[in-house]
């Protein structure tokens, strides 16, 4: 994962979320391996703009099932569930009311999760917080600080 400068965490949910989708099949022991696509898929004419919280896709080839993205909402205070994350395993997950957006109170949250798991603060790169609202299996966007 370091040839596409991704974190062990985010490699891990982007497989998650391509077996979701039924594109990949993951296999204990063995290489994970690329499905074929039942049908061919149709581009749709209309692709909504990215969020700001979403990365670049390379594109997808037409004959690989095509994702529909559910857009997320979020308030200025909303109500979001927060996974910490240890080395790409989810450790502890918490609800809290907070401002998604507020990257100073993210980076806090974060802290303060590393700090109540019983993590070294000075060892904080290893940790990232995957922020969902509540309601939402996606996350809107994870928090990681450099130690």
């Amino acid at each position: 994962m370091a040839a596409h400068d991704v974190s062990i965490g985010t490699g891990h949910r982007i497989v998650s979320l391509l077996q979701r989708w039924g594109v990949v099949e993951v296999r204990n022991g063995r290489p994970s391996m690329v499905l074929p696509c039942p049908e061919p898929v149709e581009p749709s004419p209309a692709v909504p703009s990215p969020q700001p919280h979403q990365i670049a896709a390379a594109p997808t080839p037409v004959d690989a099932p095509v994702p529909t993205p559910q857009p997320a909402v979020a308030s200025s205070s909303s109500l979001l569930r927060l996974d910490l994350v240890h080395l790409g395993t989810v450790g502890r997950t918490v609800t809290t009311q907070a401002d998604p957006h507020d990257f100073a109170t993210l980076q806090r949250l974060l802290a303060d999760a590393v700090r109540r798991a019983g993590g070294d603060r000075a060892r904080i790169g290893e940790y990232e917080l995957a922020v969902h609202l509540a309601d939402q299996a996606e996350p809107l966007t994870t928090v990681v600080m450099a130690a």
